[in-house]
């Protein structure tokens, strides 16, 4: 890999997690979840802590 292959995948990467930090809590909230804690799983989860979300169902209480 060169220079301009690791820059363009560290900026994918950043965009990645700033959008899963900015709907991983609107996801959570919709469902009933924890809007703050699932903030935090979009920032250490990234794509991932979205695709968690999206799969879960609505909480029931």
């Amino acid at each position: 890999m060169n220079i301009a292959t690791d820059s363009f995948v560290m900026k994918l990467g950043i965009i990645v997690t700033v959008i899963s930090m900015i709907a991983c809590p609107i996801i959570a909230t919709k469902k009933g979840r924890s809007a703050v804690g699932w903030f935090f799983g979009g920032l250490f989860l990234g794509g991932i802590g979205l695709i968690i979300i999206s799969c879960l169902p609505e909480k029931y209480n």
